[in-house]
């Protein structure tokens, strides 16, 4: 049994750092839609998002939040006895966000 965590914060991160001018030809849209047809969990996150987002991405790879969310999920994992291998990933809920997509991703 393991439980692991895809890892989207940094890649999101590095595609948020990039230019959003030009819409849907930006380098950043560009970037988020390649990241999608490589099928990484990125649908959670809107492509054109502003600085609260960002921000708070900064502030979760800062805490090591995907180490803490895998620690945490292979603990409970024990514990409830799960017998699968399952994977996981973080979505961030914040000003800014799709949030009202968080319920489907």
């Amino acid at each position: 049994m393991s439980i692991e965590i895809a890892s989207t914060l940094k890649l999101m991160y590095d595609i948020y750092e990039l230019s959003a001018s030009g819409g849907e030809r930006s380098e950043r849209f560009v970037a988020y839609r390649q990241a999608a047809e490589e099928r990484k969990p990125v649908f959670g996150y809107n492509p054109m998002t502003r600085e609260p987002v960002i921000d708070t991405i900064r502030e979760l790879i800062d805490l090591d939040a995907e180490a803490i969310a895998s620690e945490t999920a292979n603990e409970t994992a024990v514990k409830i006895g799960l017998e699968l291998d399952a994977t996981m990933h973080l979505s961030v809920a914040t000003p800014g966000m799709w949030t009202d997509r968080l319920g489907t991703e």
